[in-house]
């Protein structure tokens, strides 16, 4: 992923590349940097089952209100992988 640091420099992190800053971005990102761009896989869904995807954008003034709630929806982090 390409992420703008506290600092702003741009840097590319990936497991090769940065690994420290990696495995933080991966846990707890909005605290390390603003992620500008990433890539990912998709997987095929089990069971037929259906999907939602949306497109959500925030300006400045909602982005701490937005991660508090996004937080809470993980239990700041607390919640025990299935």
């Amino acid at each position: 992923m390409d992420v703008v640091t506290a600092d702003g420099s741009e840097t590319t992190v990936s497991e090769s590349s940065n690994p420290d800053l990696y495995w933080a971005m991966r846990g707890a990102g909005q605290n390390f940097g603003i992620v500008t761009k990433f890539r990912y896989k998709i997987f095929d869904y089990p069971n037929g089952q259906d999907i939602f995807h949306a497109t959500y954008h925030f300006t400045e003034d909602q982005l701490e209100i937005l991660f508090e709630h996004l937080n809470s929806l993980i239990n700041n982090g607390t919640l025990p992988r299935d």
